[in-house]
């Protein structure tokens, strides 16, 4: 059994038609064994490793920003010996290599005189790219004085960064899905299967017990290609190198603060109530691009008592579980690829997209959604879309803050996409004890 093939818990070997699949345009075809290999990386590394990873940047960018604003301090200081004033010109003060363009360290950097007669300075540093740079805006005088505060814009643009991270993943894992037969019940098992520690390590090519970005960025142990095409948006998603920025010079994640953001929560399950979708944009393909959103009620276990519109109650087993009413649910699901998306070959097709809920008391949640359709069987059906889709919770707040793993959902648009939908929806969290 190989490194890749551990993985994933019950890993099957490929038949001899899977080892010797392939696609139509002569390239080897995507095994039974390799994608969820890849979905469960895929998973991992949106879900935990980035969030880690953008977590240590800010805190050592931020710390960069105070150690340049001391080194301002210190050459304000010697050019106020020899001129008897302050100086409001990094290059004046021998500083223009380190500040080229008055960048370093994902910060912009600005010197100010605070008067006239020059005896007196401020400078500042700036996160060049407010929650993704940095999260916060430092200064010094020439007391020096240090003085930092978050930036307003930085939840926001974090939140955009890995909204933009979650649809590309989304877009990745449905061209995987579009290249292989996918039983998605089985297949969301198996990725909720792996032990997202196996995927550290797999990152972790020096094994030194800690992964730095440019060991993410450059990863190669890939045999589906999913992973070369993700890593690069990713890097310019998260505009790493921005201002000054080496990626060589961020700091690495330590396994011990991987494990502290495995979620450890039971799972997350949801009903939805009341809802509709509809078209976003029309075509020949067999489902075009639609929006929904709905009213959902459900549960997550164990994170603590609710009050209000949420409860918070003992179950079965003594541990906490909160439920929820009148949820909000928004998802834009959109065919892979080009021209609607290519359709399988048993007349199936897949959609994927980002989603979000959003209970009444503001907690919420966010991950992406693979829907692939099934195949209508005679009349039954009587042509109702149904969709097996893959779930991959990446980030939560409030009480769904520990909603992060995958799971399961179907979706039933009835006889068109644009009307009602019925749907249902369960994750279990990533967990070290799998």
């Amino acid at each position: 059994m190989t490194r890749m093939q551990t993985l994933v818990v019950g890993w099957e070997p490929p038949s001899e038609h899977a080892r010797k699949q392939w696609s139509s345009d002569g390239q080897r075809g995507i095994t039974a064994v390799e994608l969820p290999i890849a979905i469960a990386i895929i998973a991992v590394l949106i879900g935990l490793l980035l969030p880690a990873v953008q977590k240590v940047r800010e805190a050592a960018n931020r710390a960069g920003c105070n150690t340049n604003l001391r080194q301002i301090f210190t050459a304000e200081n010697d050019f106020h010996k020899q001129h008897g004033v302050f100086s409001n010109s990094l290059v004046e003060l021998g500083l223009g290599d380190r500040f080229p363009n008055n960048q370093n360290g994902g910060y912009e950097f600005s010197l100010d005189l605070a008067n006239t007669d020059g005896s007196a300075f401020h400078a500042r540093g700036a996160a060049a790219i407010p929650g993704v740079t940095g999260d916060a805006d430092c200064s010094i005088n020439e007391a020096g004085q240090v003085l930092c505060s978050p930036n307003p814009m930085a939840d926001r643009n974090r939140d955009q960064m890995f909204a933009k991270i979650r649809s590309d993943a989304a877009a990745e894992i449905g061209r995987l899905f579009s290249q292989t037969p996918v039983d998605v019940r089985k297949l969301a098992t198996q990725v909720g299967d792996t032990n997202p520690i196996l995927v550290f390590r797999k990152f972790d090519v020096d094994g030194d017990g800690s992964v730095r970005p440019s060991e993410i960025f450059t990863f190669r142990d890939d045999n589906t290609g999913a992973l070369g095409n993700l890593l690069p948006a990713v890097q310019r998603d998260m505009a790493i190198g921005t201002a000054g920025e080496d990626i060589e010079l961020l700091p690495a994640v330590k396994l011990a603060q991987f494990r502290s953001m495995v979620r450890s929560s039971e799972s997350l399950d949801v009903n939805f109530t009341d809802g509709s979708s509809k078209l976003i944009t029309a075509g020949d393909s067999v489902l075009p691009a639609v929006q929904l959103t709905g009213f959902c009620d459900g549960s997550v276990r164990p994170v603590g008592f609710g009050v209000g519109f949420g409860r918070g109650v003992l179950n079965g087993n003594s541990q906490i579980s909160y439920d929820f009413k009148q949820a909000q649910f928004f998802t834009d699901l959109r065919p892979v690829g080009a021209d609607g998306g290519p359709v399988l070959p048993d007349g199936g097709q897949v959609l994927q997209g980002a989603y979000a809920i959003a209970d009444p008391l503001g907690n919420t949640t966010h991950g992406v959604l693979i829907a692939l359709l099934r195949k209508q069987v005679g009349d039954s059906l009587r042509n109702e879309k149904m969709f097996d889709t893959l779930v991959i919770a990446t980030d939560g707040t409030g009480f769904f803050h520990f909603v992060g793993g995958t799971g399961f959902a179907t979706i039933n648009w009835g006889d068109q996409p644009d009307g009602p939908f019925k749907a249902s929806l369960n994750v279990t969290p990533f967990s070290l004890a799998r």
